[in-house]
C-alpha cells in the first residue's frame, strides 16, 4: 500500500493511501489531522485525477522505511 503526503497551505497533516487499484482508478483512504481533529475518508479517485495530482505536486509519495534501517 503506497502512501502520499497531501500538500496544503494550512499546515495540516493530510495523507492519502492507495487501498486498491483498478483500470479506471484507485480506492483511496485520506487521513486528515487539523488541530487535533482527525478524520478518515475512503473514496474512489479516477486515474486521471490521481496522475494530475502527482504531476502538479499536490501529492508526494512518502518513502517507506526499510526494516532494520536507522535514521
Amino acid at each position: 500500500m503506497k502512501t502520499y503526503y497531501i500538500v496544503n497551505a494550512k499546515g495540516r497533516s493530510d495523507y492519502l493511501s492507495i487501498l486498491n487499484e483498478s483500470e479506471s482508478g484507485f480506492m483511496a483512504r485520506i487521513y486528515r489531522d487539523e488541530d487535533g481533529f482527525e478524520e478518515t475518508i475512503e473514496n474512489f479517485m479516477s486515474r486521471e485525477l490521481f496522475e494530475m495530482c502527482l504531476r502538479t505536486g499536490y501529492i508526494i509519495e512518502v518513502e517507506e522505511k526499510k526494516a532494520g534501517a536507522t535514521a
